[in-house]
Formats: structure tokens, sequence, C-alpha cells
């Protein structure tokens, strides 16, 4: 489960629960940086759920969330 408090101001907290495991990530209102690399395509639906493409060796494979 994440949970997100004051989302989209400079003190947001971001709350990441896996089974007994907490972490708390605290923003210091700074845009954050770093490496990535484009891993994917998401699509949401017109009935609300997402479809995820990954772009991995050029076989791309498709994953479905339903959001609703």
């Amino acid at each position: 489960m994440t949970l997100v408090k004051n989302a989209g101001v400079p003190n947001m907290d971001v709350i990441v629960i896996e089974g007994m495991e907490i972490k708390q990530y605290k923003s210091i209102g700074e845009i954050g940086s770093g490496e990535a690399m484009r891993s994917g395509v998401a699509y949401k639906m017109s009935v609300g759920s997402f479809v995820y493409v990954a772009e991995s060796d050029g076989s791309a494979t498709g994953k479905e969330e339903n959001t609703q």
C-alpha cells in the first residue's frame, strides 16, 4: 500500500507499506533528478483501467491494471 500525505505541496510525504515493512519518504521541496531510461508506455482506457506496454528487447507485452 502507498499513502501520500500533503500531495503536491513542498512538504509532501510518501509512505510505502509492504508486509511488515514501512518506508517513509519526505520531500525537501526540490524537483528530483537522476538517471533513468524509458521502460514502456501506459495507456488509460476509457473504462478507467490502465494498460502498460513494456519496451525491452523489441517484443512488447501488455499488463492491465484496473484502478476502479
